[in-house]
């Protein structure tokens, strides 16, 4: 009987330890998850910050498309000429071009000064919230000419 018994205790034990891993592994899990979840709106508005700043150079290929001649003639009519060093959204010179109700932007710069003509780079400042992202275009007048 004493045999019975103890085998008993050992089976209750070794259950209590495995409810105890499996709870722990569990909460691992349900924590993982919740950070995850609060990362989620961070994650979003980058990617958003990233589509406006592509926005932003669409706009750029296309108005520099549609206006080539004054383009051309001089670049900085409408998109700021700063090197790319200087292009933040700080900088006194840039300015946003689109602006909607939702606190979304993008700013415009476009550097020609790198040395030859054909080679000049836009850059778009896509902001969304609290995410700002980048986007360089390099050989920009090949882009809007065609």
């Amino acid at each position: 009987m004493t045999k019975s018994s103890n085998n008993r205790g050992i089976a209750l034990v070794l259950l209590i330890m495995s409810i105890t891993i499996i709870g722990v592994i569990g909460a691992g899990i349900v924590s993982l998850v919740g950070s995850k979840h609060r990362a989620y709106p961070f994650q979003t508005q980058s990617y958003q910050a990233y589509t406006l700043a592509n926005a932003g150079v669409e706009f750029a290929i296309r108005y520099a498309h549609d206006n080539w001649i004054a383009f051309s003639a001089g670049p900085s009519t409408y998109i700021p000429n700063i090197t790319p060093a200087n292009c933040t959204t700080t900088h006194p010179n840039i300015k946003n071009v689109k602006d909607s109700s939702n606190n979304t932007l993008f700013y415009l710069c476009y550097d020609s000064t790198i040395g030859s003509p054909t080679y000049d780079q836009l850059t778009s400042i896509g902001i969304f919230g609290n995410a700002q992202r980048k986007i360089v275009l390099s050989h920009f007048q090949t882009y809007a000419n065609h």
